[in-house]
């Protein structure tokens, strides 16, 4: 896929995460971008409910003060 009409989007997610997901890609001859451009037009082209608790890491939660 070309870069062009995207853009660089930050997100946050754990290093052991990213790590795995990344070889895991590797292995099936695809990329982590790749995949998650795949799950996010899956998930928004979906008329499944969506599922909080799987949408949320609970960890990188910002505490409330």
């Amino acid at each position: 896929m070309s870069s062009e009409g995207t853009k660089k989007r930050p997100i946050r997610i754990k290093d052991e995460l990213w790590n795995a997901a990344s070889a895991k890609a590797t292995k099936e001859g695809t990329n982590v971008s790749a995949k998650v451009r795949t799950f996010l037009t899956d998930w928004v082209e979906s008329d499944e409910p969506p599922r909080p608790e799987s949408l949320t890491d609970q960890q990188d939660t910002p505490k409330e003060a």
